[in-house]
């Protein structure tokens, strides 16, 4: 375990806690992983980065997993490349 899943492991045991005694549900390390990949893909992140921090080897498992998270991916890319097409007419 590295010091930075140890941080996150403390923390995730920290929070367990609080919410035992709180009477509410308990966050696993995994939980973690998963939010912290969801925000990072959320903010426009590049996937391949993503599937890098998560230790994704294959990069499709990764997009396999969360796609969901970018609904506007192929209105974006269309999007994208008619901005760079008026930019290229307009030189």
């Amino acid at each position: 375990m590295t010091a930075d899943h140890k941080t996150l492991a403390t923390y995730c045991d920290t929070t367990n806690e609080s919410r035992r005694k709180a009477d509410s549900q308990s966050i696993r390390f995994h939980d973690l992983r998963h939010i912290h990949a969801t925000m990072l893909l959320q903010m426009g992140e590049h996937p391949k980065v993503v599937s890098e921090c998560l230790g994704h080897s294959p990069f499709g498992f990764t997009m396999d997993v969360y796609s969901h998270v970018m609904p506007d991916m192929q209105k974006d890319a269309a999007d994208n490349f008619e901005k760079m097409m008026k930019q290229k007419r307009s030189k």
